[in-house]
């Protein structure tokens, strides 16, 4: 079975954009464009892999290694432009990262379940 991807690019953009709101608030609105810039930037990949690993072609391990090669599509040209400090900039690229990992495979196990 596939998963519904567009259900699950809905809720990394509205996760995304909480998470923002929760570990960078005071420079949210930055955050949130670079994170959509990203999800954008990486919407095919990321559509493809979760598919691969829905059909039990991409083991958990090498999905996360996939997301996580990603890391330099994050650029934050936004945050950069502000005082935030680049270890919390880091800090929220593995944050945004974690949440596009759990959020897929959230939705791969109930698609199997």
């Amino acid at each position: 079975m596939k998963p519904d991807f567009e259900a699950i690019f809905e809720d990394l953009k509205t996760g995304a954009l909480e998470l923002s709101k929760l570990t960078v608030k005071q420079y949210k609105d930055e955050a949130q464009a670079d994170v959509m810039a990203f999800l954008k930037d990486s919407k095919e990949s990321l559509k493809r892999w979760t598919s691969l690993l829905a059909a039990g072609e991409l083991t958990v391990a090498d999905f996360e290694w996939l997301v996580e090669s990603q890391k330099d599509l994050l650029l934050m040209n936004g945050l950069k432009q502000t005082a935030l400090s680049k270890i919390r900039m880091e800090h929220f690229k593995t944050s945004v990262l974690n949440f596009v990992v759990d959020t897929a495979l959230d939705h791969v196990a109930k698609e199997l379940s």
